[in-house]
């Protein structure tokens, strides 16, 4: 009964550790994913301001 309780007990750390590391896993694969949304809009962002620059000297030309 012994072997089976310090069994159970290594399980269920095994099983925390298991749940901890899936968490985090998750959270990094998120914010992966945001920094390549907040990237996108960056880039998107530059391009108007570009494009709105190159107006303005062509105005002037």
């Amino acid at each position: 009964m012994e072997e089976r309780s310090r069994l159970e007990i290594q399980a269920n750390k095994a099983a925390s550790l298991h749940s901890d590391i899936m968490s985090i896993y998750y959270e990094k694969i998120n914010a992966a994913d945001d920094f390549e949304g907040r990237e996108t809009a960056l880039e998107t962002k530059e391009s108007q301001q570009i494009q709105q620059k190159l107006k303005a000297v062509k105005k002037e030309i």
